[in-house]
């Protein structure tokens, strides 16, 4: 069970890494967000997606969801603004 909560916690992050990458890439007025900003989107976006599984009558919305699903896509934006190269090799190793 601990295996089967851990591969579905990874598959959840794999999904939300590269929102976070993506965010990273806008221009305008999200170009110059703080941490704090960055961790409250995240956490907004997690929560807005985890959200329609509460009409869905085989699936339930988990608080663990929504928080590695931010963490996720926070870690890639960080990753983003961390390695200002671009999407490349080195930077695919490094993460």
């Amino acid at each position: 069970e601990r295996w089967r909560q851990a591969g579905k916690f990874a598959k959840l992050a794999g999904l939300f890494f590269p929102a976070g990458l993506l965010a990273a890439c806008l221009r305008g007025r999200a170009e110059g967000w703080g941490a704090a900003r960055v961790a409250l989107a995240a956490l907004a976006l997690a929560a807005c997606l985890e959200a329609p599984q509460l009409v869905v009558a085989s699936r339930s919305p988990g608080v663990t969801d929504v928080l590695v699903g931010a963490f996720a896509a926070a870690a890639g934006w960080f990753a983003a603004r961390v390695h200002r190269e671009g999407l490349a090799l080195p930077f695919a190793v490094s993460w």
